[in-house]
């Protein structure tokens, strides 16, 4: 058998191609912030709060 010999243009291209997927999957999941740094927000309320519990996740 004869072995054949890898292309660089091939490589290449899958290499750049890889690397643009990555990128692109990257950007298009939605919900997810890779690059961002979370807020935190403090609220004060006059009024009654009963069904709040400290530390309880905002939705």
């Amino acid at each position: 058998m004869k072995r054949r010999r890898a292309s660089p243009f091939v490589i290449g291209a899958f290499v750049v191609g890889a690397l643009a997927l990555l990128v692109v999957a990257l950007i298009a999941l939605p919900g997810q912030h890779w690059f961002k740094r979370p807020e935190r927000v403090v609220m004060f309320f006059s009024g009654s709060v009963f069904g709040l519990q400290k530390g309880a996740p905002v939705v």
